[in-house]
């Protein structure tokens, strides 16, 4: 039995109803108007967009089961609906639609091999749960079966040997930690002694002194076989009160190793002991 209000009729039913202080702003002219009015303070346009948003981007990878993914959709299907006021063929299309979209890609591959892709949604739906049945059944049958599987007494002859602990141990031979660093450092030791240069140890060269004379002046003579030039110390020119005078300087390395730089010559008359 259907009633026979008039769409004026009907809006100023509903508009009696409502409580909300914004009443007075919603049309009384219009049922439909009045519907209209009210799901857009209901659902502003980012609501609108957020509840499409959602509704297409459900997949089935973010469930643990294809029922949940289903219910999932319709839940939101029916937001959607409230908000865009589906047809009963336009419900069902959407649905269609987001369900297809939203499989996975092995689900997607699977259904395209058995060509059944582009069967009705109910149908699909119903292979999809046998499937996922089949395969939670399948799962804990392998599940029990490891459970009951008893160690075989042949085992025995399987376990490892290690032949420095000398026992069935937790690994073999070559294996063995201990045996690896024994190696470690037997390869790096060898490798060390071949590096290694053998020197002989020099002896230390004592300087050849021998007694001389500079004037009356008794003094020691160091001779040192690779100089062309004869040297006096400072101290020995300052004592004697020797003349100097400058000369271009002059670097010379001595036998021990020490540089000097000579700016002065002097003249002397030398003479050696007998």
């Amino acid at each position: 039995m259907t009633n026979k209000w008039t769409d004026e009729q009907m809006a100023l039913i509903y508009h009696s109803l409502i409580l909300d202080q914004r009443k007075e702003e919603l049309p009384k002219d219009s049922f439909l108007k009045l519907r209209i009015a009210i799901l857009n303070i209901l659902y502003p346009v980012e609501n609108k967009r957020k509840i499409m948003r959602n509704l297409d981007n459900t997949t089935q990878i973010k469930y643990s089961s294809i029922k949940e993914y289903k219910e999932m959709i319709e839940k939101r299907l029916l937001e959607y609906n409230h908000v865009c006021k589906l047809k009963k063929w336009e419900n069902l299309n959407k649905f269609e639609e987001v369900f297809i979209k939203g499989l996975g890609d092995y689900t997607h591959l699977e259904l395209t091999k058995l060509n059944v892709i582009n069967n009705k949604v109910n149908d699909i739906y119903d292979y999809l749960i046998q499937l996922e049945c089949e395969l939670i059944s399948n799962g804990s049958k392998i599940k029990s079966q490891q459970q009951t599987i008893t160690e075989n007494p042949k085992s025995e002859t399987n376990k490892k040997w290690c032949s420095l602990h000398k026992m069935n141990y937790s690994h073999d031979t070559r294996n063995c930690n201990t045996l690896k660093d024994k190696t470690k450092k037997g390869a790096l030791n060898e490798a060390i002694n071949k590096n290694l240069i053998i020197q002989e140890i020099s002896q230390e060269i004592k300087d050849v002194v021998v007694e001389g004379k500079i004037g009356n002046e008794r003094i020691e003579l160091i001779i040192d076989t690779g100089s062309k030039r004869n040297y006096v110390n400072i101290n020995e020119v300052e004592r004697l009160r020797l003349i100097t005078k400058e000369c271009k300087s002059i670097k010379t390395v001595f036998g021990n190793g020490d540089v000097k730089e000579c700016k002065h010559l002097v003249n002397i008359k030398l003479s050696f002991k007998q």
